[in-house]
C-alpha cells in the first residue's frame, strides 16, 4: 500500500480466502520489558517469570505509576513480560519493587529508557535470580 493511504480494500468472494496484508498500529509512546531468573530455552531466549511489581517514573515527574504484571496497566498479555502505554515522549524510569515469591530483586533494579513518537522502547530484561536457601534437617 502507497505511504499515506489509510485505506485498503480486499475483495473476498463467499467461500474464498483472502488476506488484507498486515497491519501494525503502534501506541503513539510505549515501552516493554522482560522479568526471567535468567534461564534461557533451546532457542536462546529468556524464559519470563511471571508475578513481578514495578514503578513506572517519568523524567519530569516526581510520582511513581504502579504496574503489575499482567494487572491494569499491562497490556502485554503474556506472563513475564510488561508493556505499558505512555503519555509522552522522554526519558522514563522502571524499577522492580516486588520479585515474585522466592526471588531476590535484580541488581540494579531499575532501568531507564528514551521513549520516542510511534517507536516501542524497549527496556530490557530484569533478572530477577532465584533466592538460594539452605536446608537444614
Amino acid at each position: 500500500m502507497p505511504a499515506g493511504q489509510p485505506c485498503h480494500k480486499v475483495v473476498i468472494n463467499w467461500g474464498g480466502i483472502g488476506s488484507g496484508g498486515q497491519f501494525v498500529n503502534y501506541f503513539p509512546y510505549s515501552m516493554n520489558w522482560g522479568v526471567t531468573e535468567g534461564v534461557v530455552d533451546a532457542n536462546n531466549n529468556y524464559v519470563p517469570l511471571a508475578g513481578v511489581k514495578f514503578t513506572v517514573q517519568y523524567q519530569r515527574s516526581l510520582s511513581k505509576t504502579p504496574i503489575d504484571d499482567n494487572g491494569p496497566n499491562d497490556y502485554e498479555p503474556r506472563p513475564g513480560r510488561v508493556a505499558m502505554k505512555l503519555g509522552a515522549a522522554g526519558t522514563y524510569t522502571v524499577c522492580e519493587v516486588q520479585a515474585p515469591a522466592n526471588h531476590w530483586l535484580p541488581k540494579p533494579p531499575c532501568q531507564s529508557v528514551n521513549v520516542k513518537y510511534a517507536t516501542p522502547a524497549f527496556v530490557g530484561w530484569f533478572i530477577t535470580p532465584e533466592s538460594q536457601v539452605i536446608f537444614i534437617p
